[in-house]
């Protein structure tokens, strides 16, 4: 196997271990070594040290109409649905703007407008959470091994 991680230290490759043909051929082209890359989990970022994930929010302010609403909420890119009490407080606001049958790049009315600005407001830039779901080591029964991939 290669191109995977561990929260272990020591089932990680060291660095005086770590060579050329470690990499894959764009990392050498671009002369990038592995440990320069923040090690991500399905696509969130993943804290090994910590054994952490979290999720990023798009900072960007999105005007308040349903066209620019729907693209702030559908950019949060959430898995697990770890924040979806976040997220679906910002659906709800979408709905809302639905229900105005306004266009697509119309403002919304002021009570909207005010809501969607206070939700956005209180977004924080990043959201993490432990990625284990105990808190405490229970002895290991069966170990089983997921991989992902993809067509390359």
């Amino acid at each position: 196997m290669h191109k995977w991680h561990s929260n272990i230290p020591k089932l990680e490759i060291s660095e005086d271990a770590e060579n050329e043909d470690e990499l894959s051929y764009a990392k050498q082209q671009l002369e990038v070594k592995s440990r320069e890359y923040h090690n991500g989990l399905l696509g969130l970022k993943w804290n090994k040290s910590t054994n952490e994930i979290a999720v990023t929010i798009p900072e960007e302010f999105a005007r308040p109409t349903k066209r620019q609403i729907l693209g702030k909420v559908a950019r949060i890119y959430d898995p697990f649905g770890l924040i979806a009490p976040i997220t679906l407080q910002g659906k709800l606001l979408y709905r809302s703007a639905c229900d105005e049958k306004s266009a697509w790049d119309a403002a919304l009315s002021v009570p909207l407008q005010q809501q969607w600005n206070k939700w956005e407001g209180s977004l924080p830039p990043e959201v993490s959470c432990p990625r284990a779901l105990t808190s405490a080591q229970e002895p290991i029964e069966r170990i089983e091994l997921h991989a992902f991939g993809d067509a390359s």
